[in-house]
């Protein structure tokens, strides 16, 4: 499973990642942003920003899960659209 963190507030933060660390034990695994990621990311905001308004945390999403080439679990199906097959 793929989640991605983008929390601005310090302190909960430290409570969600506390939190999913307790997890690691059933195989969650906490994905850092790479410069594949990136890459691919940005491929998909000049490709889908327009058309899907695709933002940049859903198109990091979306990018980790492509490069890893992970499962994609998501609720916005809006947003995500072009992830579907």
């Amino acid at each position: 499973m793929t989640i991605t963190l983008n929390i601005h507030n310090e302190q909960l933060f430290d409570k969600i990642l506390w939190l999913l660390n307790r997890f690691k034990n059933d195989g969650l695994e906490i994905i850092d942003i790479n410069e594949s990621i990136s890459k691919q990311s940005t491929t998909l905001i000049k490709t889908y920003a327009k058309s899907h308004n695709l933002d940049i945390p859903d198109s990091l999403i979306g990018s980790t899960a492509l490069v890893l080439n992970a499962p994609l679990f998501t609720s916005n199906l809006r947003g995500m659209a072009m992830f579907q097959n």
